[in-house]
């Protein structure tokens, strides 16, 4: 999908200061960085920094409020923020041995229908009905023909994790990765998949929403 213009800005140099606007010493346009220092958009998301005595102490920033209609409602949203404490992490441990039970019997039609709002909700997102397509590309269906799930992990080593104000959450051991409890390994032992899947509360249900 291309990208859109949703708004622009014009800066105007009022020529005070003796600062020509045609002046690159007098200031600079760079693109907006995120988390990771990334560019945005390059080109299209800017600040405009001055140079000199007078320039302001940060960046100079302008912004619009718009109304964006249309944006999918996704069913994590309506979920009920749940408190995270060891109930919380038994009925998340409950809900994983039933996945890994269906992932040992190589079971991915019953897999595939406790995953089925993540799945219509990935394809919405890709602009298709193909939810067997997403399914393919996350890794299972490779992971079950290289090796086989960890039916009986340590679930002394994961951490209740939660997200988007405790109404999603998942098991993981710590950090960027969140390495789940749902791991595949090959014959010789050696670690070749792990499936991090999220889960949330919905009509007092706990389900999987990503």
């Amino acid at each position: 999908m291309p990208n859109e213009t949703i708004t622009n800005f014009k800066v105007s140099f009022d020529g005070e200061n003796e600062r020509s606007f045609t002046d690159p010493q007098g200031y600079s346009i760079e693109d907006i960085k995120d988390t990771t220092f990334n560019p945005i958009v390059k080109g299209v998301s800017n600040r405009i920094k001055f140079s000199g005595h007078e320039k302001p102490n940060d960046w100079l920033t302008a912004s619009r409020n718009f109304i964006v209609e249309g944006i999918p409602e996704w069913q994590w949203t309506k979920a009920t923020p749940q408190q995270n404490n060891m109930e919380l992490r038994n009925q998340l441990i409950v809900i994983y041995k039933d996945i890994l039970n269906d992932l040992e019997g190589n079971d991915l039609v019953n897999v595939k229908k406790k995953y089925s709002i993540a799945l219509k909700e990935y394809a919405i997102t890709d602009f298709t009905e193909d939810t067997e397509l997403f399914f393919n590309s996350i890794g299972i269906v490779d992971a079950i023909k290289q090796g086989k799930v960890n039916s009986t992990p340590d679930w002394d080593k994961f951490k209740v994790l939660v997200y988007q104000k405790n109404r999603i959450f998942c098991l993981g051991i710590g950090g960027a990765s969140r390495r789940s409890p749902i791991q595949f390994f090959d014959e010789k032992g050696e670690h070749i998949f792990s499936w991090n899947p999220f889960f949330a509360m919905i009509d007092g249900k706990m389900v999987l929403v990503r």
